[in-house]
Parts: structure tokens; C-alpha cells; sequence
């Protein structure tokens, strides 16, 4: 609960600093007045700030989030393999309704991991396209450098959320669990088929 708080913190913030951004952009002057020039200074100490916030929460909750993710894809499994009997055996009105809960649970739970910290890295990229759309609008030879220079100093640090360091917390780890959890539905289905069909053939013979 508090990494989500933090991530949704952090979103917000990136979220007014694009928004000042944004304010820039509708400037159809250039060079830039020396004010927004320095609130163009501003925001790119602010987003380096921030950038320092997602490092310590990437320190202090990565352990966490990275035994929770686990906890969480290897509880499933067992649920899923006993939806899988149920559904090769056509016996699903006797399995639990549990078996079905705890999945969708589990799920749940993952989502609330990567889909805040997909959010946290899509805000802060949001800022360089702002800033790359002024730079093409931009036509002044110390505003465009002025520009370049905030831009180099955002991409020489990615912002992002991270299983200690390990994988990177988006929506691509969140889709990759999902195929993973469907292909070992799946395997466990064809395990037992497979399994069947030895017992029918030896009963055969």
C-alpha cells in the first residue's frame, strides 16, 4: 500500500511538472523571456529530484515488491492446476470456488505492482517528448541549448521501478507473467491428457 502511495505521489508530481512544460510550449516567442528560462531550469532540477525519490524507493521497497511478485505468480499456480483437472475432468461444479478467487486475487495483486510503476516511468519520459516538441518549435540558438542540455540531463538517467534491479516494473513484466501463468494452464492440461491416455491405452491391453 505505501509503494503505491509513493508511486502515485511521485506520478503527480511528474504530471505538474509536464504540465509547466506544457505552458512552455504554447510560447510562440523565441528566445524564451529569461524567467521561463529559468523555470525550464527549474524542471529539470525538480525531475532529477524526483529521480532521486524513485531510487530510494527502489531501495527500500525493492526486496519487498520483488517477494510479493513471487509469492504472488507461485500461489497461483496451484490453484490453476486444480481449475485444470476440474476442467479435463468435467468436474469444474466441484472445484472450490477458492481455486477460482485466489487467482484473480493473486493477479490483482500484481497489477497493483506494475501498472503504478509503468505509470511513474510513462510521466517521466512524457517530459522529453515535451521537450523534444519544443525543441523543433524552437529556432533561438541559446533557448535550443538551453533545451538540449535538460534533455541530455533527463535521458543520462531513466526513471524507473525495479525488482531490485533485476526486471524493470511495467506493463510488459505484468503482460509476460500472464502468458507465462496461461502456457503453464495450459501444460499442466496437456500433462494430464497425456497421462490419460497411458492409463486408457494399458487398460486396453
Amino acid at each position: 500500500m505505501q509503494f503505491n502511495t509513493f508511486c502515485q505521489m511521485v506520478i503527480n508530481r511528474f504530471s505538474d511538472i509536464n504540465s509547466t512544460l506544457w505552458e512552455l510550449t504554447q510560447i510562440d516567442t523565441c528566445p524564451f523571456p529569461r524567467e521561463k528560462l529559468r523555470t525550464l531550469d527549474d524542471v529539470g532540477r525538480c525531475h532529477s529530484a524526483l529521480g532521486d525519490i524513485v531510487e530510494e524507493i527502489n531501495w527500500t521497497y525493492g526486496p519487498k515488491t520483488m517477494g510479493l511478485f513471487i509469492v504472488c505468480l507461485l500461489s497461483i499456480m496451484p490453484h490453476l492446476f486444480q481449475v485444470g483437472i476440474g476442467f479435463i475432468l468435467s468436474t469444474l461444479q466441484f472445484v472450490a470456488f477458492t481455486h477460482f478467487f485466489w487467482p484473480f486475487l493473486f493477479i490483482y495483486c500484481i497489477a497493483l505492482l506494475t501498472i503504478p510503476a509503468a505509470s511513474v516511468s510513462k510521466e517521466a519520459k512524457k517530459t522529453t517528448i515535451i521537450l523534444s516538441e519544443m525543441l523543433m518549435k524552437c529556432t533561438h540558438g541559446a533557448t535550443e541549448k538551453e533545451i538540449v542540455v535538460c534533455m541530455e540531463r533527463l535521458n543520462s538517467r531513466p526513471i524507473q521501478l525495479s525488482l531490485m534491479g533485476l526486471t524493470t516494473l511495467n506493463n510488459n513484466l505484468f503482460g509476460s507473467s500472464m502468458v507465462a501463468l496461461i502456457g503453464y494452464f495450459f501444460l499442466v492440461i496437456q500433462s494430464y491428457m497425456t497421462e490419460l491416455d497411458k492409463v486408457h491405452s494399458i487398460g486396453k491391453t
